[in-house]
């Protein structure tokens, strides 16, 4: 805008035109030959931060990420190279007994490899099924209750009051996040569900029919579709993997194909027979057209186990009567998949249905049943890999009845951890 006046005198003039020139810089007005600076280019102008008042609303955030309600809890973890020699360690395991179209759960039971001493840890009706990452708890079952016993003090938590008992192999622990992965069952039918020890959070993850939790690590859990009898015997028709959110990353129809307890969140493991009768033990690649196939002249796989490396596997297998059936002998074996070689150690002459390896792949410890004229016995031993030794427990004159008695799962323990046993 443009302002102008008439002078009536010159001096007059003068100063009126020396205020107008200077109100029009005020208030940004120019000449008309003046031309419009271009600010296309120039640099944002700040705005200055209004301070509110306490009572006030303070503004959303604006950045996209949720605001931390609560400190995360660190998860346990144990020290392993903490262990000089996990042979002078113990070895925990329960003991199951079959009668008369009934199975009992003995209990819970520590076996210390220095004295040979063997203590009972918790009694009847409680199945030993995983161990926490820190090595400080145990996830056990009694009945339909899923529980964690504390080990120095023994005390007990229950996860779940629905937990599917009838599984052999119901519920894991993941070592890496520190969660549980359980199968519940209801009226409506069975659920793998995902349980936070940390948070106290439960989520679904599939109610597909499973029957069993076979492995977990990293949030990828495997599990099986199928049905269990009450002696927790199952027939497995299809395996699946799974993210802990509940998306399936893969899945494999068993068919002809003979499960196998040693799965991995990367490869299906797996035994097989050709038309001749022949086995054979596969590990296929899930995320590439690869299979490794080792053969066998044995009459089928008892149990294998991955070493803590992921690079070998202990597997065991047995021999039996062609006309009667009878186990006759366990042979045991150390698969390398990466050389496609088989370590053979059948000098190991002992009952082998469970096989497990120490955290520091040094030893391999096994548990079997035996039938003498007195009724069944339970064994157990262990194998030094690198100076390939044995040793075997002696202590286990308790563990004898007239009825079929079996060990279901055996776990390694650094000495201390318990401190004192009531």
């Amino acid at each position: 805008m443009r302002t102008t006046a008439k002078p009536t005198r010159h001096a007059e003039y003068l100063v009126f035109c020396m205020l107008i020139l200077l109100a029009s810089t005020m208030l940004g007005c120019r000449p008309d030959n003046q031309e419009t600076p271009d600010l296309s280019d120039a640099p944002a102008i700040a705005e200055l931060p209004v301070q509110q008042a306490e009572s006030e609303t303070q503004p959303a955030s604006t950045t996209g990420e949720p605001e931390p309600t609560t400190t995360p809890t660190p998860l346990p973890t144990f020290n392993l190279s903490s262990v000089e020699d996990w042979g002078s360690g113990q070895l925990v395991f329960d003991i199951s007994e079959r009668s008369f179209g009934d199975i009992k759960h003995q209990g819970i039971y520590l076996a210390d490899l220095v004295s040979g001493e063997i203590q009972e840890l918790i009694g009847e009706g409680f199945q030993l099924l995983d161990l926490s990452p820190e090595y400080q708890q145990l996830l056990v079952s009694n009945g339909k209750s899923l529980l964690t016993i504390q080990l120095d003090n023994l005390s007990t938590s229950e996860i779940s009051d629905s937990y599917f008992q009838a599984s052999p192999s119901g519920a894991v622990w993941d070592k890496s996040t520190n969660a549980i992965y359980f199968v519940s069952s209801s009226s409506e039918g069975t659920a793998l569900r995902r349980y936070q020890p940390s948070t106290n959070i439960y989520s679904l993850v599939s109610s597909d029919g499973p029957i069993s939790v076979l492995y977990s690590s990293d949030d990828t859990v495997v599990w099986g579709q199928g049905s269990c009898d009450q002696f927790g015997d199952c027939n497995y028709l299809s395996l699946i993997w799974s993210a802990g959110s509940g998306e399936v990353l893969a899945s494999r129809q068993l068919k002809d194909a003979l499960l196998l307890p040693c799965q991995t969140g990367l490869d299906y493991v797996y035994a097989k027979r050709d038309k001749n009768d022949g086995l054979s033990f596969h590990i296929q690649s899930l995320a590439e057209d690869t299979e490794i196939i080792f053969w066998s002249l044995n009459t089928e796989y008892a149990d294998c186990a991955w070493s803590p490396n992921q690079r070998e596997i202990a597997v065991t297998l047995i021999d039996r009567g062609w006309y009667s059936g009878v186990i006759q002998q366990y042979h045991l074996q150390i698969l390398k998949p990466e050389q496609s070689q088989i370590l053979d150690l059948s000098f190991v002459q002992d009952v082998m249905d469970r096989v497990t390896w120490s955290p520091d792949g040094k030893y391999i410890a096994y548990t079997g049943t035996t039938q003498n004229d007195s009724g069944y016995r339970v064994g157990l031993g262990f194998l030094d890999t690198e100076e390939m030794e044995t040793a075997r427990l002696e202590n286990l004159s308790n563990f004898q009845s007239e009825s079929y008695l079996s060990v279901n799962h055996l776990f390694w323990l650094p000495q201390g951890i318990i401190a004192s046993l009531p």
